[in-house]
């Protein structure tokens, strides 16, 4: 599967359709169930199962049983994942097999720890993330989209606006690593663009492009990362240097990173760009003198704690 041997597939119960053609290849919106537990070296390494799976089995993951609402019925069963590949939220085997999968495919795979859960924080308990693991996937459907190339641009507008939406729900959800993956992929798609029509589909393009960059802020901000969300509103400013929400968020994150003048003097640009910011820029602005007051406070304690040796 991955052509050095790190992920090993076979399949339990075919599914629908003609391979390659009816499979996933492009990124595209899939819906399926996956199960994980650690790879046992002595038992069947890929063995068989019908129907559902194989009932319990001490699976350590089960994606119905996540959702609540798994069954005596075992994988299958539940609600199923509904995720958009190439977006980093599956594991690498997981993606690797359902690309490779028709509707109504179950597969089992043994994936290496870097195909895995190596270097990821959701492995599930009795799962580390250096464990040779043994996944079992059964694809339902998938969204086939057809490569973005060539789309018609309706069909373009429609992928970016759920990728957008898609991202909105994460982000809600406090979930701000995966928001952001789709909002990098709604760049992605946007940024290989060269047929644009005319000056129209041009600045529609840019709007989500900077939709895309000011929720990229914002996500940073949601998981601590201020200096990256201070870059990625410097690259929305680019696009649209005018924007006093951006202004705002930049203001926020250089808040965040200590830079406290300069996110006062960004701030009162923002009002300047637009008075309808006000209140907004008003608690933002406290909040930065708050922020300000503790970083002298803190100061001022360690100069007395020096002094005091």
């Amino acid at each position: 599967m991955a052509g050095d041997g790190g992920v090993l597939k076979r399949r339990i119960r075919a599914g629908r359709g003609e391979f390659p053609i009816d499979c996933p290849l492009n990124d595209t919106t899939v819906k399926l169930h996956y199960r994980a537990r650690p790879h046992r070296p002595g038992a069947t390494e890929l063995e068989g199962g019908g129907g559902g799976g194989g009932g319990g089995g001490g699976w350590a993951y089960d994606s119905a049983a996540a959702a609540g609402e798994a069954t005596a019925a075992g994988a299958g069963a539940g609600a199923p994942l509904e995720v958009d590949t190439g977006c980093g939220e599956l594991p690498e085997a997981v993606e690797l097999c359902a690309r490779l999968m028709v509707p109504g495919e179950l597969a089992r795979a043994v994936a290496q720890p870097r195909y895995a859960y190596q270097g990821r924080d959701d492995a599930p308990a009795g799962v580390s993330q250096d464990d040779v693991v043994e996944f079992e996937i059964e694809l339902l459907d998938f969204h086939k989209e057809g490569h973005w190339q060539n789309l018609e641009w309706a069909e373009r507008w429609a992928i970016l606006e759920r990728l957008k939406a898609r991202g909105n729900a994460l982000y809600k959800a406090g979930k701000w690593k995966y928001a952001a993956n789709r909002y990098q992929r709604v760049l992605q798609l946007v940024d290989s663009t060269r047929d644009f029509e005319d000056e129209a589909t041009v600045d529609r393009a840019d709007a989500f492009k900077l939709a895309a960059l000011g929720n990229l802020a914002l996500a940073e901000l949601g998981a601590g990362e201020a200096a990256r969300a201070v870059e990625w509103c410097d690259k929305a400013l680019k696009l649209e240097p005018g924007s006093g929400k951006i202004m705002l968020r930049k203001a926020k994150a250089l808040s965040l990173k200590g830079d406290f003048e300069e996110a006062e003097e960004l701030l009162a640009a923002a009002e300047g760009a637009d008075a309808a910011l006000r209140a907004d820029v008003e608690r933002e602005r406290a909040v930065n003198k708050q922020r300000l007051k503790a970083a002298e406070e803190k100061q001022r304690k360690g100069f007395g704690g020096f002094f005091k040796k």
